[in-house]
């Protein structure tokens, strides 16, 4: 799972890498991170690689702040989970314009971050879930054919 990390603490970054290591471990889930001090080295270096699964944002970045920085997200990657780790609640209502997924409050981390990453992923298992159909084609051969893999998601959006 691709996550990235964007805090000007590197101090937070460390703790938050620790603390999806220990996720990881304890749910066989290998994390591939990617962590950057600013909102401008993020929106500059993050999407030209693989497509993220995860993005921890803090909200008081140097330079670009945290809330602006999801907003370009948004326009890149429109459903990406979002979740601020932050010091200051009092940005949360700003956080909704731009559909953060979370707020996790950096004093309480190790008690709400579990929680928070069992939804997310749960969340991200519901929405890459596949289906395997088969068509018999009318055709001289008779031949199965097999369409491969069809998010479910995809065929609920074909229904009236």
């Amino acid at each position: 799972m691709n996550v990235i990390i964007c805090d000007d603490d590197k101090k937070d970054i460390e703790r938050l890498k620790d603390l999806l290591k220990k996720f990881g471990s304890e749910n066989s889930i290998q994390f591939d991170i990617a962590s950057f001090l600013c909102g401008e080295e993020l929106l500059e270096n993050a999407f030209s690689g693989k497509r993220a699964d995860i993005i921890f944002l803090d909200i008081n970045l140097t330079g670009i702040d945290g809330i602006k920085t999801a907003g370009r997200i948004r326009e890149i990657y429109p459903d990406v989970p979002i979740v601020f780790i932050t010091a200051y609640i009092n940005y949360a209502l700003d956080g909704y314009k731009v559909r953060a997924n979370r707020f996790l409050v950096k004093e309480d981390l190790e008690h709400t971050f579990p929680e928070c990453m069992d939804d997310i992923c749960r969340e991200i298992s519901r929405k890459t879930k596949s289906m395997v159909f088969r068509c018999i084609m009318k055709c001289p051969m008779k031949e199965k054919r097999n369409f491969g893999h069809v998010p479910y998601m995809s065929l609920l959006s074909l229904l009236p």
